[in-house]
């Protein structure tokens, strides 16, 4: 981990936390065309047992380098190959429901693909449909939180160039009609 004030540079962590360990994202069962992953974070060593009992206790998980959360921590490696098997045998959504019933921190890992298809994401109105009159139909990402009583943002495409030039140069500057038409002539503006 980097630090800030003395000018160190952190380290690529990945799905790495600086404590919890197991926190990764895991492989699972492929349900459709893309590959499919859960994404799950024991904190302490009350979750670690819960997920022990999810797995089934084998007795890889009795090994002394997985007896507390520093040596889990400093075993990552192996330990992540024990719980991958155990993972690949359920579809994200499937594992993500399972360990988030027993208290375990855990969400289907997506892609942008399976991201845009998500039925939670979609029924919260998150993507908007945006027509440009330009580059045609695109779908905009919306804020990822919703607050009682806050304006949603502006979800329009941008204008285009000289778009707006009868506003500004009419409206707020205060340019007639014709001045604008002589300056567009003129190639001042667009």
């Amino acid at each position: 981990m980097g630090n800030i004030l003395n000018g160190s540079t952190g380290e690529r962590v990945g799905n790495r936390d600086a404590i919890m360990a197991p926190h990764n994202s895991y492989p699972c069962k492929q349900t459709g065309e893309e590959d499919e992953w859960t994404a799950l974070a024991v904190a302490n060593q009350n979750e670690w047992e819960i997920l022990c009992n999810l797995i089934g206790n084998p007795d890889w998980t009795k090994k002394p380098e997985f007896s507390d959360e520093l040596r889990r921590w400093d075993n990552q490696e192996e330990m992540d190959k024990y719980i991958s098997e155990w993972t690949r045998n359920y579809g994200s959504y499937e594992l993500a429901e399972i360990l988030q019933k027993a208290g375990i921190a855990a969400t289907p890992s997506f892609s942008t693909r399976q991201l845009t298809h998500d039925a939670h994401i979609n029924s919260r109105g998150f993507f908007r449909d945006a027509n440009h009159a330009v580059i045609g139909h695109k779908v905009l990402a919306s804020l990822p939180v919703k607050f009682n009583d806050y304006a949603e943002g502006n979800y329009t495409t941008p204008p285009l160039l000289g778009e707006h030039n009868d506003y500004v140069f009419g409206g707020l500057l205060g340019l007639s009609k014709e001045e604008i038409r002589r300056l567009t002539e003129e190639k001042v503006l667009i």
